[in-house]
Parts: structure tokens; sequence; C-alpha cells
């Protein structure tokens, strides 16, 4: 079936983004001193596992829906992830502008 192999696709796609994620976001989490640059990670991180566990969890994953439901489905994961990778990116831009040990301070 080749709807179904598209979707098992996107999926596997999805994973293996959720994983690199991770990865990105946990090597900065070991060089950012900032406490408020290192929360903004922390909320990346649990956007994270909010796809896995709402979008990627087996369970929810045997449920049965047409091609047209698992594209929406699919599409919702994705710009979930993508909100953790705006965050990533944002802190990112920082740390790469104003180095590691760059600190923030409320106004």
């Amino acid at each position: 079936m080749p709807m179904l192999d598209n979707v098992f696709e996107r999926i596997e796609k999805l994973r293996t983004k959720v994983r690199g994620e991770r990865e990105e976001i946990s090597r900065l989490l070991a060089v950012v001193s900032d406490m408020y640059l290192k929360q903004q990670l922390h909320v990346a991180s649990n956007i994270l596992d909010d796809v896995e566990t709402f979008f990627l969890d087996p369970r929810i994953l045997d449920e049965e829906r047409s091609h047209a439901q698992w594209a929406k489905w699919l599409d919702a994961g994705d710009r979930a992830f993508q909100c953790a990778v705006q965050i990533h990116e944002q802190v990112t831009a920082v740390v790469t502008k104003f180095g590691e040990n760059v600190r923030s301070f409320s106004t």
C-alpha cells in the first residue's frame, strides 16, 4: 500500500528529526551557562517530549486513520516539532552572536 508506506516514512522521518534535535539541544545545554537560555532549551525539549507523546506514541499510531487524517496528524506533529526548532535556533543565534558565556538580565 503506497499510501501507508508514505505514512510510515513520515513517521520515521519525524522520529529521526526529533532525535537529531534532541542531540543538538543537549550539546547546546552542555555549553550554555545562562539560566534563561537553558530554560528556553528545556522548553524546546519539552515540546519534543510532546511530539513523541502525542504524535509518535505507539498507542496513538495504532489508531485507524484515513490517508487524509494521517496527513493532518503528521502535519500537526511537524508544526509542533518546528516550534522546538525555532526556540533552539533563537538560542543558537544568541550564543553565536555573544558567545557561550552570554548572560541575560531582567529589565
